[in-house]
């Protein structure tokens, strides 16, 4: 089985603040969804929340939410 991780550090470390990246370029975005696509998808309830709507749940790909709220709901 092969594992990869896909992230977007700044040179601090930091990946995000206040649930939005910290940067947009829409180059690193196609690259994310077209090297995704079929393959399962990891992410934590904050971050699938920050996905704009109309993108949620990520098409084309199972999509996987981990949180610690027992009542949280993924919509999609």
């Amino acid at each position: 089985m092969i594992i990869s991780l896909i992230a977007a550090v700044s040179e601090n470390y930091a990946i995000g603040k206040n649930n939005q990246l910290l940067w947009h370029l829409p180059e690193d975005t196609r690259f994310f969804m077209e090297t995704t696509k079929g393959y399962h998808v990891l992410m934590g309830d904050r971050n699938y929340l920050s996905i704009p709507d109309k993108y949620r749940p990520l098409p084309d790909r199972v999509n996987i939410v981990a949180t610690h709220q027992p009542d949280f709901e993924a919509d999609g």
